[in-house]
């Protein structure tokens, strides 16, 4: 699946990422699975 972020939504990404010391991809795939259980 390909997401599509806008600059702005992508280096918050980043940045809560890096503070829970995960890859971007890995952090939104916990959210999107706690978002939808």
């Amino acid at each position: 699946m390909q997401v599509v972020l806008s600059r702005e939504t992508e280096q918050k990404v980043r940045e809560r990422a890096d503070a829970e010391h995960m890859s971007v991809s890995r952090w939104i795939r916990r959210v999107l699975e706690k978002e939808t259980s």
